[in-house]
């Protein structure tokens, strides 16, 4: 089975596939996978023009096929590298079923109706609030704008501790959601929220403020895994371990916790 090699979406911030020819969850082109792709069409059409040499057509029908297939390689051999380099930028659509006009104003229809809800309630601290009008409206079109909302990236810390509150509160005996306080407490280190405060990307990107609430999700996930019987050094020593290219990997994580909670 090929390994797959993990590489960062240019738009929304989310690991993919290298091959993949799009992102799975904003849709924006992957120029690798995309090249690869356009270069295993390439490949095909050779195939197709070795194949009619082999075939016992009349020479003018022979002439004009070849003559058509090569035009299609030499169309292809400009055009998409043409169109590749013109789609780059951080708000690459999916033009396969709408052109980018449209979704780019069906993002900007979701901004207008959605996002100042938002902030409104990111500012009163209700991030329930924020994450139930996400929830009803992520199904409509243009949803993706919600990844270049400045607090989207803080809503991934935000729903990962609503998770440990409520397990830890109903006695849930999987690792799995344990792994997110491990998350919060042990690899997100200050290093790593000030590198986030400075990331390019605003799906990556968190404000002072976020860090700040943060840190009270932090406070209350270090209490959940000492309740546990967890040390510092401990949960420090599982965090490092699931952390490969400076992502932090849940299964790992969990898998770390089974361990040494059943030995």
């Amino acid at each position: 089975m090929r390994e797959k090699k993990i590489v960062i979406c240019n738009n929304c911030g989310a690991r993919m596939d290298k091959d993949a020819e799009r992102c799975p969850h904003c849709h924006a082109m992957n120029y690798f996978g995309a090249e690869k792709k356009y270069m295993e069409g390439l490949e095909d059409i050779r195939e197709n023009l070795h194949d009619l040499k082999d075939e016992a057509e009349e020479k003018r029908k022979k002439t004009v096929r070849t003559t058509v297939l090569v035009a299609i390689v030499v169309i292809l051999v400009i055009a998409i590298p043409c169109a590749m380099l013109s789609l780059k930028g951080e708000q690459v659509a999916d033009v396969s079923t709408k052109s980018y006009e449209e979704e780019f104003i069906k993002r900007l229809e979701w901004e207008d109706n959605y996002l100042p809800k938002m902030d409104e309630a990111y500012e009163e601290g209700d991030f329930e609030g924020v994450a139930r009008i996400y929830s009803e409206h992520s199904s409509e079109e243009g949803s993706m704008a919600y990844y270049r909302w400045e607090h989207s990236k803080f809503m991934d810390f935000y729903n990962k501790y609503e998770k440990v509150l409520r397990y830890e509160e109903e006695g849930n005996s999987s690792y799995y959601w344990l792994s997110y306080a491990v998350e919060l407490a042990g690899f997100w280190t200050e290093e790593r929220l000030k590198e986030a405060i400075n990331a390019n990307y605003v799906s990556d990107r968190l404000s002072e403020r976020d860090v700040e609430w943060i840190r009270e999700f932090q406070v209350k996930a270090w209490e959940v895994l000492k309740n546990r019987g967890l040390s510092e050094a401990e949960v420090m020593d599982i965090a490092e371990q699931s952390t490969e290219d400076d992502y932090f990997w849940s299964s790992t994580c969990d898998r770390l916790l089974r361990e040494r909670f059943e030995k």
